[in-house]
């Protein structure tokens, strides 16, 4: 019980909360992990730590409102794999870049794709205090620090997403406008009241994502 004392006392410092007790170590796990490995890491403004391991300077760099397919592995600091995409079926993850949305994605995984082009790949070295999304498991403790190993398959457009939606459904577009709305006429009423500014429309309407996913209608 006395060993136990002394041991818990030299781990936490008087009056010090979880949440700073656990960011210091992850800090000091993570500098001695970086140290060990003999890594080059980077310090991101989110508190993660970037390690880019292949460069492509001519690959596509990723923006708001891309599409990103991605392959990934996490870990552990001590070696061991927690989650990974299907590398040996070729079947990646995919994000839309959202700005600082994180759905279905980590802070760590989500930034480190960010910093990658199309066909990089990279580490990242994420403490827990600044990989929001992630929720904590048997294998991987809500604490603990993380590793992603992140490589980016290919990155679409907008633009490009939507003429291959187009193409795909085999859609007329009767109308694309200068900012790249495009419209497509399913029932035309010609002999019809035109809408103008001033007018009170009433109207039906569902949205939906190119996926099919319905995310609003009335």
């Amino acid at each position: 019980l006395l060993t136990a004392s002394v041991f818990l006392s030299s781990c936490q410092q008087p009056n010090e909360a979880l949440n700073d007790r656990k960011k210091r170590e992850n800090e000091t796990e993570i500098d001695q992990y970086i140290k060990q490995n003999n890594l080059v890491a980077t310090k991101t403004e989110e508190g993660l730590y970037f390690i880019q391991t292949k460069i492509v300077p001519t690959g596509q760099a990723p923006l708001t409102g891309d599409e990103v397919k991605y392959h990934y592995v996490t870990r552990r600091l001590d070696g061991v794999i927690v989650d990974s995409t299907n590398i040996a079926g070729n079947i990646p993850a995919t994000v839309i870049l959202n700005g600082l949305s994180t759905k279905n994605i980590t802070l760590g995984r989500y930034a480190g794709l960010l910093r990658l082009k199309q066909g990089e790949e990279g580490s990242v070295l994420a403490p827990s205090y600044s990989d929001g999304g992630r929720v904590g498991t048997l294998l991987l403790p809500q604490y603990a620090s993380v590793r992603y190993d992140l490589r980016i398959v290919s990155v679409r457009t907008e633009n490009q997403q939507i003429e291959e939606y187009i193409k795909a459904n085999n859609i007329a577009v009767t109308t694309k406008t200068d900012d790249g709305i495009r419209v497509s006429v399913t029932q035309a009423r010609p002999d019809s009241v035109a809408i103008t500014t001033g007018k009170t429309v009433t109207l039906k309407f569902t949205g939906k994502l190119l996926n099919g996913t319905k995310f609003d209608s009335n």
